[in-house]
């Protein structure tokens, strides 16, 4: 007789003696019958040995299915170390966050978290998911300590959950400040539509917000939010604690859209800094070889009254088209105040960061440029204060005329980087 010949009741008992899920699964698998006789079963195993905590990975990798299954054998919906609906609402599973809801659980419940391992994570692993062995929880969870779904699908972004969670009143305690902060918090993440929910079901709160927070706007990295907060009464050209502006974080964070907004809605593109340079923002955009915003931000420069004027905002402009190619630019600040015997004091100030300079052009691969910077005395053998040398950067970048070009110039082979390695590694 064949296992599956079996009377149901003896197959029960003889399942009864296994402990792990997998292994009644595995029983299970062998035969459709028995997969269909053993399923609950599994489920109410699970519930009755390791408290349903299968629930939890349910509810993690969003398994409606297994979640239904597992509340019909009579798991918990609140565990003592994790709770399922604020594991599905962090991952975005609104159907998950719906069951929970329709059965009854509450939407403003606060929850505490344990960065600890399930033990019953490894009884379960083989059957559900190879992934959850050994697993140990994701270190959001000890940022969410003490909260709700609520707060949580608001730090997480998840603007359908959010609308889910308030129809099931889970904001009906929420007094405006607590609202603004969700906003806030909603602008620091950029989460449009959160902070575009939040405005409509408590209209008033960025207005309230902004009057309690200048600095606000230096926040926002999305141009639909920064708009609303400058229609909120935020100023442009105010400065944060640290020192920073609007437009001073836009061109850091790499906005373009948001940097072009806040120049046409007034922000000042050349703040001027305590020691007097004003080509700051430039500068920083250069860096990070963000063309659009260069192109932007250069329209509001006076190139003829900068190389007219010397001194540190033209060795800022001569960087920027250093770093962005500009051969044009750069031939004619080094022609104009380069001149052997007459411009030494300019040529000093230029030359203050001979090695970005070259290091920058030899980026950008532009021979024409590295030579026109070795002509007028860029020293190719200066101390590199953080980063490559030129030379290694013309080696990683496979530019074997470049290498040629630098190596007659005498650049030294055995310089070596801020780490230490020279070129020939």
């Amino acid at each position: 007789m064949e296992f599956r010949d079996l009377a149901l009741e003896t197959i029960y008992l003889i399942t009864g003696f296994l402990e792990l899920d997998s292994d009644i699964s595995a029983l299970s698998r062998t035969s459709r019958q028995l997969h269909l006789s053993l399923d609950p079963y599994l489920y109410t195993n699970n519930v009755k040995r390791n408290h349903g905590c299968a629930l939890v990975w349910a509810a993690r990798l969003g398994r409606l299915s297994v979640a239904r299954k597992l509340l019909e054998a009579g798991v918990p919906l609140v565990h003592e170390q994790a709770q399922p609906i604020c594991l599905a609402t962090i991952y975005g599973h609104d159907a998950i966050v719906k069951l929970f809801l329709e059965r009854g659980l509450r939407p403003n419940k606060k929850e505490l978290w344990w960065l600890q391992k399930w033990d019953c994570c490894d009884k379960i692993a083989e059957y559900y998911d190879s992934y959850t062995k050994g697993y140990y929880f994701d270190p959001i969870f000890a940022e969410e300590e003490n909260k709700d779904p609520i707060d949580i699908a608001i730090d997480c972004g998840h603007d359908s959950l959010l609308q889910l969670l308030h129809a099931y009143d889970g904001m009906a305690l929420w007094d405006q400040a607590k609202v603004a902060d969700a906003i806030r918090r909603s602008i620091w993440h950029s989460y449009l539509a959160v902070v575009r929910f939040s405005e409509e079901k408590y209209p008033g709160t960025m207005k309230y917000l902004v009057q309690h927070d200048k600095s606000l706007l230096c926040t926002a990295r999305n141009t639909e939010i920064a708009q609303a907060l400058m229609e909120a009464g935020a100023p442009v050209n105010i400065t944060s604690a640290d020192g920073n502006t609007p437009l001073s974080n836009a061109v850091r964070f790499n906005k373009a859209d948001l940097v072009c907004f806040l120049v046409e809605a007034g922000a000042c593109s050349n703040p001027v800094r305590p020691d007097g340079v004003i080509l700051n923002l430039l500068r920083w955009a250069a860096l990070e070889q963000n063309l659009e915003i260069v192109q932007h931000l250069m329209t509001h420069v006076d190139v003829e009254s900068t190389i007219r004027a010397g001194g540190e905002d033209l060795a800022e402009l001569l960087l920027v088209a250093v770093a962005c190619g500009f051969e044009d630019l750069s031939e004619r600040i080094l022609m104009t105040k380069c001149i052997p015997g007459k411009t030494r004091d300019d040529c000093q100030i230029l030359f203050s960061e001979s090695d970005l300079l070259l290091k920058l052009a030899a980026k950008s691969g532009n021979i024409n440029i590295v030579t026109l910077l070795l002509e007028k005395g860029a020293d190719l053998n200066n101390e590199p204060r953080l980063g490559q040398t030129p030379l290694t950067v013309a080696c990683e970048s496979g530019n074997t005329d470049l290498v040629v070009l630098l190596l007659k110039h005498g650049i030294d082979v055995n310089h070596r980087d801020h780490e230490g390695k020279p070129a020939l590694f």
